[in-house]
């Protein structure tokens, strides 16, 4: 049982280490959208309504 949870908290550690990652080049790629949005979390939520 303890290897199944410590190969979870692997995968969501690698997934959630991922997700940082993709947010911060989608925010330093889109700067332009933080200028017009103001806030962070809409200007993520827009780069990836336009993809």
């Amino acid at each position: 049982m303890k290897v199944a949870f410590d190969a979870l908290e692997r995968a969501y550690g690698s997934i959630e280490d991922e997700a940082n990652e993709a947010a911060l080049r989608v925010l330093r790629s889109g700067k332009y959208i933080l200028r017009e949005k103001g806030d962070p979390q809409t200007a993520l939520e827009t780069v990836i309504k336009s993809k």
